[in-house]
């Protein structure tokens, strides 16, 4: 897997603006990671959703792929 950060730029607000170079394999981690992340905290968020015991078991079923 390979990253790597071809610019970075550091904003007054204390945020930065970043480009990556990531291969195949880097990109796929970080979507799979992100999107488990989206899930995680969509279930934080609200535990209202009709089906909350269902989302969590995807949820472990991805964290059990990445």
């Amino acid at each position: 897997m390979k990253i790597k950060v071809k610019t970075f730029k550091e904003k007054k607000d204390g945020s930065a603006v970043v480009n990556l170079a990531l291969d195949k394999e880097a990109k796929d981690w970080l979507i799979g990671e992100g999107f488990v992340a989206v899930l995680k905290n969509g279930l934080n968020i609200s535990e209202s959703h009709p089906h909350p015991k269902r989302i969590r078991q995807l949820v472990e079923d991805l964290d059990g792929r990445c």
